[in-house]
């Protein structure tokens, strides 16, 4: 169930005939989120006035907001008991219902509401929030379609299309509808960054990248002191120490790397802080940069700073300049060494697999497939496979082979024990397959070649449609043709790997 991605809103009637001054309070003490506050407040109301219903439904939205939904359920239910065919209450109780988990009841409910009242906007869009939780996209984007031909400025609304449209492949309209949101409210920091994202994912990196930059606001995240954030202006780092950092994923520290050799030249000195997991792999790959770990950035001295994520705004990088020269990252040759003889000799293409990414990740359900799809293209030919699975995912490999009839896919896993690890290996093998997770990252850029599989959503920095990618040479992509289809995907994948066998093809040619 897709909860909360979609907000669901909860009906607020009309305050009745309160004083002016705690009318006033009724409405921002909820917005502030002052929740104490709140409760103290209504149930002060309702110690006056039992049969107050607007205080009744104010203390369940609390509730609600602090994800206490049988409080915020029973609080409804006595509502209703007074007014079984109200549609605002209805509503509520109907919202609260699908967040415990009862979607058909919620649904149910909803229906009722709109019977009594087929105009109301708020409702018929809660009814595609709960369409959505369903899994029925489609369904979602034509109840949002009808809210907005109601109400042409229904803010929810506005942002539902435009979340719904991206996951069914609909860019232009998502993109439209991300601008529309901006311009409504313009210093909104999730639509700012909603549109960069769209942007980026059409391969509109200049504008989309700085649009980016409002992610810090949107997702509140941890940065360093502002008054030091470099502005790109090269001229200032002369004579200083700049400091560079990660600040999401193993992924995205390995791919925008890429930059940190365009900027030695720029600075006094330059430092890096990243995962402790990347220290020694990025140490031996850029042995004139000082390398720290992010647990010491507080700590940390320097002139200024930017997050990995920001070099590509900060250069203004457009699809035509990225910095694509590949490897950017090396193997030390004493783990190369090892490796190679822990390898030997093979006639067979060594073709390497991952099947699931960071299960925290919130795509992970859409990026990650089940190890036993990949069964059609374990048992070609002359091709010897290398399980390169690390995490929760690596126990399905056992009993996969347990069920396979003989399959061969060697579990590497206990032997990684670092990225280095991983990078001396996949320096040897003569093919990468993966799932969208940090592993293709670094074979990428490494020069390796890599087949990358991706959802139909796929993240924006895949752009749409190509086989190819502009930031890594090395890479082609296999991508969903329809939601959930990945079977089509490892059928195409098979199809590519024969033709290579057959010597048709080759493992990097991204042209056909």
């Amino acid at each position: 169930m897709s909860w909360p991605q979609f907000r669901f809103i909860l009906l607020m009637p009309g305050k009745g005939d309160l004083p002016a001054s705690e009318i006033s309070l009724f409405v921002s003490l909820q917005q502030e989120k002052k929740w104490a506050e709140a409760v103290k407040f209504y149930e002060s109301i309702l110690s006056r006035r039992s049969d107050y219903l607007p205080a009744l439904n104010a203390l369940a939205k609390v509730a609600f907001e602090n994800r206490d939904y049988e409080a915020s359920f029973q609080l409804l239910a006595r509502i209703l008991k007074r007014h079984p065919l109200n549609p605002h209450w209805l509503n509520n109780l109907a919202v609260v219902m699908a967040a415990r988990g009862d979607v058909a009841g919620a649904e149910t409910i909803f229906r009722k509401a709109l019977t009594l009242d087929s105009e109301n906007v708020e409702v018929l869009y809660n009814v595609g929030c709960l369409l959505v939780c369903q899994e029925k996209p489609g369904a979602a984007l034509e109840v949002w379609r009808r809210c907005l031909e109601k109400q042409p400025l229904h803010r929810p609304t506005i942002f539902g299309l435009s979340r719904i449209c991206k996951e069914l492949g609909l860019v232009v309209e998502a993109t439209l509808y991300c601008r529309q949101l901006v311009e409504m409210v313009p210093d909104e920091a999730e639509y700012l960054q909603n549109l960069g994202l769209m942007l980026l994912k059409q391969g509109v990196l200049v504008e989309g990248f700085k649009l980016y930059e409002a992610r810090w606001r949107a997702n509140k995240l941890f940065t360093l002191p502002q008054e030091h954030l470099w502005s790109g202006d090269k001229s200032l780092l002369k004579g200083k120490t700049i400091l560079f950092w990660a600040e999401q994923g193993l992924g995205d520290t390995l791919q925008f790397a890429r930059y940190l050799s365009m900027l030695h030249a720029l600075a006094r000195n330059v430092v890096v802080a990243v995962p402790d997991s990347l220290i020694n792999l990025m140490q031996t790959s850029f042995p004139a940069i000082e390398v720290v770990s992010t647990r010491d950035l507080k700590s940390l001295e320097y002139d200024y700073h930017a997050p990995l994520l920001s070099l590509p705004h900060l250069f203004e990088s457009s699809l035509a300049d990225i910095p694509d020269r590949v490897p950017y990252l090396q193997v030390e040759q004493s783990r190369l060494k090892n490796w190679r003889e822990k390898f030997g000799s093979s006639e067979n293409i060594r073709v390497g697999l991952v099947w699931g990414g960071n299960p925290a990740h919130q795509n992970d359900a859409h990026r990650s497939m089940p190890l036993s799809l990949f069964a059609p293209l374990l048992n070609i030919k002359g091709v010897s496979w290398y399980s390169l699975q690390k995490g929760k995912q690596e126990k399905e490999l056992q009993s996969f082979l347990d069920t396979s009839n003989g399959v061969a896919l060697e579990n590497l896993a206990p032997e990684l024990g670092s990225f280095e690890d991983t990078a001396a290996v996949i320096n040897l093998l003569d093919l990468v397959i993966s799932v969208d997770t940090s592993v293709v990252h670094l074979s990428g850029a490494l020069a390796r070649p890599t087949w990358l599989l991706l959802p139909f959503d796929a993240d924006w920095r895949w752009l749409l449609e190509r086989e190819d990618s502009p930031w890594y040479p090395t890479m082609r992509l296999f991508r969903q043709p329809t939601p959930g289809d990945w079977e089509s995907v490892v059928a195409a994948v098979r199809g590519r790997l024969e033709e290579i066998i057959q010597g048709k093809d080759d493992l990097i040619n991204n042209d056909s």
